[in-house]
């Protein structure tokens, strides 16, 4: 069995990636929102509802809208109501490049988790199925990205706090990165196809 961060496996695109050491912001934010598909009276409302209350002159948001074409339209439309610049993206194939530019990042708490800590991303997650609790929860406690609970029990205000308080530290902001570099060293995809190489040759 294998398992382990060291075996994460993360995208195809994030295989030749080498991210660098990130500079830690200080004025002006970029923050990356990925949290798939879904209906827009939901979590992606809530999030960009918390969002709309930080001050809008300091922060850029760009959304990364899975699923449908309809839910990139309704998202689009909702941030089209806000005061904060927010750039709605629909199926981006370049996430490293999408993580490179961000700042702090709001995710769910699957896979992309990995992803976020391989290129050093320090953000938020957010539990939206069962099988995401055990990913968020460690990652928190690793110091990695802050778990803000379940869907259903996360308010609006509790988003825009945990935001504000992450993007007033740089300190903890560079503390996130580093330990998510130490953790996903993106190479678990090659490890596993090592094994199996192994497996097929030693029969």
């Amino acid at each position: 069995m294998l398992l382990g961060t060291e075996y994460a496996l993360l995208r195809r695109e994030f295989r030749d990636r080498e991210p660098a050491r990130r500079t830690v912001a200080t004025g002006d934010f970029r923050v990356l929102v990925t949290l798939g598909g879904g209906e827009t009276d939901g979590l992606i409302s809530s999030v960009l509802g918390a969002l709309d209350h930080i001050d809008a002159e300091r922060i850029h948001v760009v959304v990364v809208a899975g699923g449908t074409r309809e839910f990139f339209e309704e998202v689009t439309g909702l941030a089209g109501r806000l005061h904060v610049a927010i750039d709605v993206k629909h199926h981006v194939r370049d996430m490293p490049s999408m993580m490179t530019e961000a700042d702090i990042a709001i995710s769910g708490g699957g896979s992309t988790c990995w992803e976020l800590a391989f290129m050093g991303v320090p953000g938020l997650t957010i539990i939206q199925a069962e099988n995401q609790r055990l990913i968020a929860e460690r990652l928190h406690a690793a110091g990695i990205l802050e778990c803000l609970g379940l869907e259903a029990e996360v308010r609006e205000d509790d988003i825009a706090t945990a935001i504000v308080a992450l993007l007033a530290s740089e300190e903890r902001r560079e503390e996130m990165s580093l330990r998510g570099h130490a953790l996903v060293d993106g190479q678990g995809a090659m490890r596993v196809t090592e094994e199996l190489h192994g497996i097929v040759e030693s029969r």
